[in-house]
Formats: structure tokens, C-alpha cells, sequence
């Protein structure tokens, strides 16, 4: 039997669709905390390959970038689409949750206060608006209303349950209220969303709170 370890610090972040994924697929993992004051040594170990993480190890070996990592499992558990057109569908939304996170981290990261609140508004009122609709419109596409591609569970509903309970729906999210007023506006994505915390219940139920 193969064993997996996932190597990332304790909060939710970019190795949670890992976890989840794993949770779901029934797999056996051993969640590997690092700290600041940690980090240095397990770069000097030569195991993080572009010198971040998350990391996934299997079996001893050590695989890098979380998103390939994704793609890596879910095409071994069954999770990837063999149709190209499912893939591109699967590949896009990855994509797009991608650039929903990075213009938060710069709406939330701007240095200067006044122009931050500008970006935050617009963040909300706009970028996330626009997620959820596209979001609303693959799901009102597909032929099941309760996956976003194809018949099957995918690592693209994996990744979009990561993201809603990390922020969207985790009540520890200092902007909670912030979200869910918006996610309101979508019921048909709130259900989806609500849909997927049923598939994943025990492993939400059992992980450690986080912000984030």
C-alpha cells in the first residue's frame, strides 16, 4: 500500500484541494506541519524542488506545484477527466480559481490604505460577482447541477470546495460576512457549494480551524 504525506504549514491554503481530495478518495495521509522558524531546514533538505510548498510525498518521492500535484492524483485516483473537452473544462476552472485568489492577494496586500479599500470593494462588487456567475453558468451547463464538469466528482469540484470552505463558508474567515453576502446572490452556487460539503462532511468535520 502507498503512503502519502502532505507537506505544507497548518492552515488551509493551496494544499487543502490535496487534502480533501485524498479525504474523499479514502486514502490515508499524514499531514506535515512546518513553521517559519522550520521552513529554512526543510529547504536545505532538497525534498521542496522549486522551494515551496505545498509538497506531496508518495512513497518517498516528492512531488512540487499544487495544481500539478492535483492533476497528478485525481488521474491516479480517477478524479481527470479522459475526455479532452471535460479536461479543458476541469483545467479552466482550476485556472480561474487561480486568478480569483491572486486578485484578492492584491486587493488585501496593497500597501497603501486608501487604495486597498478601493480594490477591496472593487473585489467584491466585481471579481467575485463574476466568479460566482461563471461558476452559475458551467453548473447550469453541465448534465449534473450538482458537479461542475461531466457525471463524476472532479478535482475541479475538489478545488472549489477547498476554496468555498476555506473562505467562502468558513465561519474562522475574518471576512465571512464579506462573502457570503455576495454568495447569497447565488443560490444556485450555494447549493452546489452546500452539495459538496456533504461529500466532504467527515473531513470538515474533523480538520482544525483556520482563517484561512
Amino acid at each position: 500500500m502507498s503512503s502519502y504525506k502532505v507537506h505544507y504549514f497548518p492552515g488551509y491554503g493551496k494544499a487543502e484541494p490535496i487534502r480533501m481530495l485524498l479525504a474523499h478518495a479514502k486514502i490515508e495521509f499524514e499531514d506535515v506541519h512546518y513553521t517559519p522558524e522550520t521552513l529554512p531546514a526543510a529547504k536545505a533538505s532538497g525534498n521542496l524542488e522549486f522551494g515551496q510548498m505545498p509538497v506531496l510525498e508518495k512513497d518517498g518521492k516528492f512531488y512540487s506545484q499544487s495544481q500539478a500535484i492535483l492533476r497528478f492524483l485525481g488521474k491516479e485516483l480517477g478524479y481527470y477527466p479522459e475526455d479532452t473537452y471535460h479536461g479543458y473544462l476541469v483545467d479552466s476552472t482550476l485556472d480561474f480559481i487561480n486568478d480569483l485568489t491572486n486578485a484578492r492577494f492584491k486587493a488585501n496586500n496593497h500597501p497603501e490604505p486608501e487604495t486597498k479599500k478601493q480594490l477591496l470593494a472593487d473585489f467584491y462588487e466585481k471579481v467575485l460577482s463574476n466568479f460566482f456567475l461563471a461558476i452559475q453558468k458551467r453548473l447550469e451547463a453541465n448534465s449534473s447541477p450538482d458537479k461542475i464538469v461531466g457525471d463524476k466528482v472532479t478535482i475541479a469540484d475538489i478545488a472549489l470546495a477547498a476554496i468555498a470552505y476555506s473562505f467562502f463558508l468558513n465561519e474562522n474567515n475574518l471576512s465571512k460576512t464579506e462573502y457570503q453576502e455576495v454568495l447569497n446572490k447565488f443560490p444556485k452556487v450555494l447549493d452546489y457549494f452546500n452539495g459538496l460539503g456533504e461529500l466532504l462532511k467527515e473531513y470538515l468535520a474533523a480538520r482544525a480551524p483556520s482563517p484561512w
